[in-house]
């Protein structure tokens, strides 16, 4: 099938994959011409889950890519060769591709004829179907069984999707303790928008008997809702304002606009993939105080700005995250943090998430620290931290209604 072709076919996988995928040996050179070998087989992996990467004594078929330099442009030569359920398999196809050509479209030319050149030694689900001009081939894996496997990032159809998340801690030792948190985000995506918005609330309650004072209570709700704009080339801008009371950190309210400009380096991930990004933003907070601060004060309003740097690992089932940050208010650096923060995210199934989170803070002047602290034996332990170092571990479980594969896919502003 040539590029001038009227008709495109476009590969899709079965709805139920593979239990064990048809391993692949993947031969690739590029001598002196454009295309990055790495890239393309990442790419055909990831649209094509039956496919998986093996060496060449174990491959089940051998799948070779050459390029050569012709007039205007590359001719890419893809052999497959190999012997599937005691059937041998040969084929041969070549594309032009013409140097005018930008890159993305040309690696999408690229994966074209190899997904073409692959298909003749996987199995036809369905007969082949015509829409809008392009034929539709549904195949899978011949050595196929059913198993639940993740679904690829390209079959995203909605662009929201919801995510509740509660929880309940009750223990009875020395001291009674009782934590009790419910919340949830909801999220729009698309390629230029993203709107998301987290909901929070918790109640804490610690008792002794034995101390003769009243229990500890703590209890926190709020809200954080952003508003995202790409503005192409990897940037996009945001808008986000938090509302919030939490007794424990001697807030009866804080309202904390900002705006910020980032700039990844892969907006929307389509493959398994690393990412890195920087981020800048500025902003003001508005503070009612239950207890006077530190400055005597028992409202503050003060200029922030924060900086922060991101690298990021995606794969089919995991996602590994580690950041950098420092804020401060802008006119007083004595009001300042520096922290990081790491996290795994781990897809039991597409919908159901588990993650382990972990931060560490060093923290100079705090504007909402009391001047004075409780005198008061449970508030001492268990209230709100305002030392110069603050560490946090935490575990969640998560499942997602609707369209579970925008979270891993938008990476804008995580």
């Amino acid at each position: 099938m040539s590029s001038r072709a009227l008709a495109v076919v476009a590969l899709t996988t079965a709805l139920s994959p593979a239990a064990r995928a048809l391993p692949v040996h993947f031969d690739c050179f590029f001598p002196d011409v454009r295309g990055d070998c790495r890239e393309l087989e990442t790419a055909l992996i990831s649209t094509m889950a039956v496919l998986e990467r093996g060496d060449r004594e174990g491959a089940t078929i051998v799948i070779a890519v050459r390029g050569v330099a012709v007039d205007a442009g590359v001719r890419y030569d893809v052999s497959v060769q190999g012997r599937v359920n005691g059937s041998d398999v040969a084929v041969a196809v070549s594309d032009r591709v013409p140097d005018a050509l930008p890159d993305d479209a040309a690696l999408v030319r690229q994966l074209n004829l190899l997904q073409r050149a692959v298909s003749p030694a996987l199995a036809l689900e369905t007969s082949a179907r015509t829409e809008g001009g392009a034929v539709t081939l549904r195949l899978r894996d011949p050595l196929a069984a059913p198993l639940a496997q993740a679904r690829p990032d390209a079959a995203s159809s909605t662009g929201w999707y919801v995510r509740p998340n509660v929880s309940l801690d009750w223990s009875v030792a020395t001291t009674e303790q009782l934590f009790v948190f419910g919340g949830g985000r909801v999220n729009y995506s698309d390629e230029t928008w993203r709107l998301v918005s987290d909901v929070f609330a918790g109640y804490r309650r610690v008792d002794d008997k034995d101390l003769g004072s009243p229990p500890f209570e703590a209890r926190f709700l709020g809200h954080e809702s952003q508003l995202v704009h790409s503005l192409g080339a990897g940037f996009s801008v945001r808008a986000t304002l938090l509302q919030a009371h939490d007794s424990n950190d001697n807030q009866l309210f804080t309202s904390r606009p900002f705006v910020g400009l980032e700039w990844i380096r892969m907006p929307f991930l389509a493959s398994d993939t690393s990412n890195f990004g920087v981020r800048y933003q500025l902003g003001g907070e508005h503070v009612l105080l239950l207890e006077e601060n530190l400055n005597g004060r028992l409202q503050e309003s003060f200029l922030l700005h924060d900086a922060s740097a991101f690298v990021s690992w995606h794969f089919d089932r995991v996602d590994v995250e580690l950041e950098g940050a420092f804020r401060s208010i802008l006119d007083d650096i004595a009001f300042s943090r520096l922290s990081a923060e790491g996290s795994v995210v781990w897809r039991i199934t597409d919908e159901l998430n588990v993650a382990l989170t972990g931060s560490a803070a060093y923290r100079n002047k705090l504007i909402n620290a009391p001047a004075e602290l409780s005198d008061d034996p449970l508030e001492q332990i268990f209230g709100g931290n305002f030392g110069a170092l603050a560490t946090n571990v935490s575990v969640s479980v998560a499942y997602t209604f609707g369209n579970a594969l925008l979270d891993r896919q938008d990476r804008r502003w995580r």
